[in-house]
């Protein structure tokens, strides 16, 4: 899977579509939410406002939609659009 974050102000759900590019690939791949963390990370000590709350974000972990065997275990990729996050 792919780990990334995403704020909390952008709706994602278990089973959107996501388009990630990988690091060395030419061509965009397709993939899909898999996991959402229950828990906040990364948050300001005090979420009082509703400004601060928009600061709150969520581990998200995606998988590829179609396997592929040339992307291996840690390689890097960079999460280029998820459910309704541009």
């Amino acid at each position: 899977g792919v780990d990334g974050i995403i704020v909390t102000r952008w709706l994602v759900k278990v089973g959107d579509t996501a388009q990630l590019q990988v690091d060395g690939m030419s061509e965009p791949m397709a993939g899909v939410v898999d996991t959402i963390a229950t828990q906040g990370e990364f948050t300001p000590a005090n979420l009082q406002t509703p400004e601060d709350r928009g600061k709150q974000v969520f581990a998200v972990r995606l998988r590829l939609a179609k396997p592929d065997a040339r992307v291996k275990s840690g390689m890097n990729a960079t999460v280029k659009k998820v459910g309704q996050w541009p």
